[in-house]
């Protein structure tokens, strides 16, 4: 999905919610330093996160959730019918989900780590700004620690 239909398909969400009076979330998940996983071991093991990374999110959402693939390491789910709380419930199981699962590659030392972002959209807010305070939220928050979920204002 490229960034034009994301923006579309988002405002779509954010304006049944508001229509329908239901709660609008999502989580933006990014892989840390996954770079790092690329250079140290190949390309190839790096596929290979990313495809168990999508693999336990496919099996962790619902199917009425709206899974997106951002860049080579960052997932948005656009989640509707979701409050803020859980979000970032959710969040919080696909990250230990993560870890616990991708500890188990042979290729790697440790577990891949993730950090997430979770947030909820407001009435007044549009898709460019939700999306905003998710990039804002999630990059302010690899800066303090990585492997955790934080919450956009």
């Amino acid at each position: 999905m490229s960034s034009e239909e994301l923006f579309e398909k988002l405002k779509e969400e954010i304006l049944r919610s508001r229509r329908y009076k239901h709660a609008l979330s999502a989580i933006l998940l990014d892989v840390d330093e996954f770079h790092k996983i690329n250079e140290a071991y190949s390309y190839q093991t790096g596929d290979r996160v990313i495809a168990a990374v999508l693999k336990i999110i496919q099996k962790t959402i619902r199917g009425v959730d709206i899974l997106t693939r951002r860049s080579i390491d960052r997932f948005l789910i656009i989640l509707p019918n979701t409050n803020r709380r859980e979000a970032v419930e959710l969040a919080e199981r696909l990250r230990e989900n993560v870890q616990k699962r991708t500890e188990l590659m042979k290729d790697l030392p440790a577990g891949v780590t993730v950090t997430l972002s979770a947030g909820q959209s407001y009435t007044d807010v549009n898709s460019l700004d939700f999306m905003r305070r998710l990039e804002s939220a999630l990059a302010e928050g690899k800066k303090r620690q990585r492997n955790k979920t934080y919450i956009a204002e």
